[in-house]
């Protein structure tokens, strides 16, 4: 049992199980990538297949449609636009607008600052108007309260006086 022979044996039975074990992971793995391989060979061909009949379907759709024609015209002029490298005039010409453009970017902020500064000084004055005016108002009725009790009172009187008691 503990001889060099057994252990020899021992280990031999292990190593051929582990080998075993990992040919048939590997051909588990091979198999797997077959079939993905073929699946991925199948897509790749019915997408090619897609891009070989689009131009006819392209221009099949846009036959009848003149606003689709425009649509897929601008779409393949931003396509090949994003595929072309900037060039150096096209740069120049960015940043010059850039340069240009920023003092009218300021004058719109300085107009829409004073825009707000003027509207916020109308909106306070507006409400000081009606805050005033809902004031005169309250004034208003509490003395027209105050007359009608006051004429109430004295036409009460004046009744109370005419009557004999």
């Amino acid at each position: 049992m503990g001889s060099s022979e057994h252990l020899g044996s021992a280990a031999g039975g292990a190593a051929s199980s582990a080998a075993g074990t990992v040919r048939d992971k590997a051909g588990t793995v091979r198999d797997r990538l077959s079939e993905v391989g073929s699946t991925a060979g199948e897509k790749v061909q019915d997408t090619a297949g897609m891009v070989r009949h689009a131009p006819r379907a392209v221009v099949t759709q846009a036959r009848g449609n003149p606003l689709a024609a425009g649509i897929i015209a601008f779409g393949v002029g931003m396509l090949a636009a994003t595929l072309l490298p900037v060039t150096d005039a096209e740069r120049r010409a960015g940043q010059e607008l850039r340069d240009r453009g920023e003092p009218l970017t300021d004058r719109v902020k300085d107009v829409a600052g004073d825009v707000r500064t003027d509207l916020s000084s109308t909106v306070q004055e507006a409400v000081g108007e009606v805050t005033d005016t809902a004031r005169d108002a309250a004034r208003t009725t509490r003395q027209q309260a105050q007359s009608s009790v006051q004429d109430a009172t004295r036409q009460t009187r004046q009744a109370a006086g005419n009557h004999p008691s």
